[in-house]
């Protein structure tokens, strides 16, 4: 029996990936490097963003962290709300990490004995509901994006990763921006923004338990 999965990610922007470690000679400031800054100098902090709370994005953020090897490549965190991805795990029986709320992602552990989430508290999110369309949920899905484009111009990740958003959940929120190519330029204040897609197919066998990954860039 085969299995096609597919995966689709927006790799949107990058920002600084300079960081660790640095002595400042002759004076002001000593900075003494840690197995900590060494290790995340090796791997990327990538910020992902749980997508519209109503939609796909929390389980599509939960089944991807699942995945260990996702830890032997960055140091992954979530940006969003805790509560919505505690809900979403018991919802569809998703035997997720526990979960650990981390106010600085350059600080993280990046182990994947639990899940590393910056929380982002957002009005009406008990009143989300999986599947309808809402102003909160589209109020939720626009301010992880900002968050994320907080840190990335804080230098505190590296990179964002964005789950699905519901534009008609956006509108109903009255967010000016639709759609995450406009709304990360305008919250990272970029002038020539550009969307890059990939997509990732991986073909499982269940009689070799082999894994075949082909990939397809399109710009």
């Amino acid at each position: 029996m085969m299995e096609d999965i597919c995966f689709q990610a927006i790799i949107v922007y990058q920002a600084n990936l300079t960081h660790g470690s640095r002595l400042i000679q002759g004076g002001q400031s000593l900075r003494i490097e840690t197995n900590l800054d060494v290790e995340h100098a090796r791997r990327p902090v990538i910020g992902i963003t749980l997508g519209d709370p109503a939609g796909i994005g929390p389980e599509v953020v939960l089944k991807a962290l699942q995945d260990e090897e996702v830890y032997t490549r960055c140091v992954p965190i979530v940006i969003g709300n805790a509560d919505v991805l505690r809900r979403c795990s018991e919802a569809a029986s998703i035997q997720a990490r526990p979960i650990k709320v981390v106010d600085s992602p350059r600080s993280a552990q990046g182990t994947n004995n639990f899940i590393e989430l910056v929380h982002v508290e957002v009005p009406g999110m008990l009143d989300i509901r999986p599947g309808k369309l809402s102003r909160e949920a589209g109020a939720a899905a626009d301010a992880f994006v900002r968050r994320a484009c907080d840190l990335a111009i804080a230098d505190e990740i590296d990179a964002i990763a964005t789950a699905p958003i519901n534009k008609e959940s956006l509108r109903l929120a009255e967010v000016k921006h639709i759609g995450h190519t406009e709304m990360l330029a305008a919250y990272l204040g970029a002038s020539d923004p550009l969307t890059l897609l990939l997509r990732i197919i991986c073909v499982y066998s269940s009689f070799r338990g082999t894994c075949r990954c082909e990939k397809l860039l399109t710009m």
